[in-house]
């Protein structure tokens, strides 16, 4: 059985204090992560929720649904189950004694009706672009995540050598699809392709033959 997948703490740690420097060095004084990409890369779960991180201390982590599960993926210390986002701001402001009065957003995935009313809980805090600083730590890699994609890198080569080892005629698309998605997921694949744009999952196992291919 394969060991289950869980990003190191030591590596969430790092991330966090990397984002904290570059949150500090423009005067922003947190940024509210709802990408579910960029909330798996800082916080190591992608369950529905919410995280925020401070220019300095520890980053809240909210969560909608899965409680148990983001508390078993995730390395964040303080992880709080909430029912609406609309109870956001006021627990941010119980533990950090006050709301930011500059918070960065995800705005070059977030539509603008989904920024307007994440702006409409914070109303007295002015609400800027973090996604630069969020690309500029992502764009370098850590020796563990170099290792995670030579890994991947391995699964997709095994699985393109199985789909030209095992192709027949007679298959259908699906058939075959079926076979290959299989094989991949035994390799440790997870079935979808997450991207950063929002909320988007790519499927992977498309397979397209004959004239209208």
């Amino acid at each position: 059985m394969k060991q289950e997948f869980k990003v190191p703490a030591a590596e969430i740690q790092q991330r966090i204090s990397r984002i904290q420097t570059e949150l500090q060095e423009k005067e922003i004084d947190g940024l509210f992560i709802v990408q579910r990409v960029d909330l798996f890369y800082f916080s190591g779960t992608a369950q529905n929720g919410f995280l925020y991180i401070p220019a300095e201390g520890d980053p809240l982590l909210f969560i909608k649904k899965y409680i148990p599960r983001a508390r078993d993926e995730s390395s964040i210390k303080d992880i709080i189950e909430i029912k609406s986002i609309k109870e956001v701001p006021r627990l941010i402001a119980d533990v950090y004694e006050g709301l930011p009065q500059c918070l960065g957003f995800e705005l070059d995935v977030v539509p603008v009706n989904d920024f307007n009313f994440y702006r409409g809980l914070f109303p007295d805090t002015t609400c800027v672009d973090g996604s630069p600083l969020i690309r500029k730590i992502r764009m370098i890699k850590s020796p563990w995540e170099i290792d995670q994609m030579k890994a991947t890198a391995e699964v997709s080569c095994r699985t393109f050598e199985y789909a030209r080892d095992n192709i027949r005629p007679g298959y259908t698309e699906m058939e075959f699809a079926s076979m290959f998605e299989a094989f991949a997921r035994k390799l440790g694949h997870g079935g979808k392709l997450r991207v950063r744009d929002y909320q988007t999952e790519g499927y992977p196992w498309h397979v397209l033959s004959g004239k209208s291919g």
